[in-house]
């Protein structure tokens, strides 16, 4: 069974209940937001969805449940980040969009019906901040947001007016450029929010306290610490007065409570191994429990996959196939094609296609080859099962290929030139069918094919050749004359002499082939 959302409880000691469970949640959701959006005392929560613009503001009941107030489905799709916190508004929890690629940032307050007002927007942000990270570092009574840039080691902590505006507190250009995660919490200071910074490559955990004035003083550090956890999540797991954490590690399903004892120690409450490993946010709230921090595990899976996968449309270089999309969550599709054909490497390759599509057509195939074809679906969060394989087979057709005849070193006589196909490599066998001499446009000439057994030493024996005017195909009379049959296979070998009244020779001629695979 596949959960989307399960509803838990913590009862101070490590153990978790399960309030609820949901297997029929929307897969998609990017960002699950806490706050107080309008419910009864339960914590609330904002989902939003980049990929359709779509947010909704639900409240809970504390048995599991969800009760929409309102979905919104025309929402900017690039907000990176939703940080809540109290920036202006009547008392429900505001809101700050932004979005890294443009500097763009909202300020929005929410009503207690699911109606957000603009309070106000910012379009000169700098860009690229990684994280923000809302607390108290020394503003007037609204929440304060730390700005974190890792790539240049780069933070800046900032208060809020309650209008919208910013005003900086204290920026630093010298802090480490690698912390994964800053988990806000009472981790021992002196009033304001503490940090936690954390670092997965080298498993490095780092205390902070905050004085009001954009500065931190450390309070421990360690290196010692399992790396690779996925997400830290603070909350009253129970510890004494200071922010417990769960350390959760997706990819081995790990989670760990443990609590903090305001000296930047951590001492274990209790280790699981045999957690869901596809769970891609906790969040921290209110849903039902005690008095301990309950907990929302969300996970979004890979999209339903693709059935009833069949072919609509085959050409000699193409095939075009249809299905029947059965998810809404996905970002897109990918196609996937084999070709076989008997003394041929494998022709392989992927035609990716925009979300909600239904059909795609597979150009620039091999003519005369068997494939097999089949479509998955795929998001942020991997790819669907494929679809059933279908196999078709595009036509023999003929084809046009250019030869490049090269002059040869001759000694008297009518400039000869040669060329074969094919020139390198395997192609599949077939057969030539006929000759074409193209127009070029700057001389007049003719191309005299030597006939077998005869050389270009007599060329101007018009039995030893059979001439070809510029312009003109041979017949299959004189393929035969050339060959001795009228349609050889190949490889075939090209050799003619330059026949024009002008005396200019040049290094190479094309001519046009017409063939047919067997």
């Amino acid at each position: 069974m596949t959960t989307e959302g399960l509803f838990v409880s913590t009862d101070g000691s490590g153990n978790i209940s399960n309030i609820k469970q949901h297997t029929d949640w929307d897969r998609g959701w990017d960002l699950i937001v806490p706050g107080n959006f309008g419910g009864d005392g339960h914590t609330d929560l904002l989902f939003y969805k980049r990929l359709l613009g779509s947010g909704l503001f639900v409240t809970t009941d504390g048995s599991g449940n969800i009760l929409r107030l309102r979905q919104y489905t025309d929402w900017d799709r690039g907000w990176d980040l939703i940080v809540p916190g109290n920036f202006g508004g009547d008392g429900h929890t505001d809101l700050l969009f932004y979005k890294r690629a443009a500097g763009t940032a909202l300020f929005v307050s929410t009503d207690g019906s699911g109606n957000i007002g603009t309070i106000k927007q910012h379009t000169d942000w700098d860009k690229d901040w990684d994280l923000i990270v809302p607390g108290d570092f020394g503003g007037d009574g609204h929440t304060d947001l730390l700005f974190y840039k890792r790539s240049i080691g780069m933070a800046l902590f900032v208060s809020t007016d309650g209008s919208g505006n910013v005003i900086d507190i204290k920026q630093h250009t010298d802090w480490d450029r690698g912390w994964d995660l800053i988990v806000p919490g009472n981790f021992g200071g002196n009033g304001h929010t503490d940090l936690l910074f954390y670092k997965r490559a080298v498993g490095t955990g780092l205390f902070v306290s905050t004085d009001g004035n954009g500065n931190i003083i450390d309070i421990k550090q360690s290196n010692d610490w399992d790396r690779d956890w996925t997400l830290i999540i603070p909350g009253n797991f129970g510890g004494d007065r200071f922010t417990d954490l769960l350390f959760y590690k997706r990819p081995i399903g790990e989670g760990l409570f443990v609590s903090t004892d305001g000296g930047g120690n951590i001492r274990n409450i209790k280790r699981y191994i045999d957690w869901d490993r596809d769970w891609r946010q906790i969040v921290p709230g209110d849903f039902g429990g005690n008095n301990f921090t309950d907990l929302l595990f969300y996970t979004a899976r890979p999209p339903k996959g693709p059935t009833r996968l069949h072919v609509t449309r085959v050409t000699e270089g193409g095939i075009d196939v249809a299905w029947a999309d059965n998810s809404n969550d996905e970002d897109g599709f990918r196609v996937r094609f084999r070709g076989k054909k008997e003394g041929m490497s494998d022709h392989t390759g992927t035609v990716p296609r925009p979300r909600n599509s239904v059909t795609a057509s597979l150009i620039n195939l091999q003519n005369n080859t068997d494939y097999a074809i089949t479509v998955a679906a795929f998001n942020a969060d991997g790819e669907s099962p494929r679809s059933n394989t279908v196999r078709a087979k595009t036509l023999n057709e003929l084809q046009i290929k250019t030869v490049a005849l090269q002059r040869q070193p001759v000694a008297g006589g009518f400039p000869a030139y040669a060329g074969k196909y094919p020139d390198f490599g395997f192609v599949p066998p077939g057969r030539l069918l006929r000759i074409r001499v193209p127009q070029s446009g700057l001389v007049d000439f003719a191309l005299a094919f030597v006939k077998a057994g005869h050389s270009t030493q007599e060329c101007g024996n018009s039995n030893a050749v059979v001439e070809v005017a510029e312009g003109a195909t041979t017949t299959p009379a004189q393929m035969t004359a050339i060959y001795g049959v009228p349609e050889p296979k190949y490889p075939v070998a090209f050799v003619a002499c330059f026949v024009t009244p002008s005396g200019s020779f040049p290094d190479f001629v094309n001519i046009e082939i017409t063939i047919m695979e067997d």
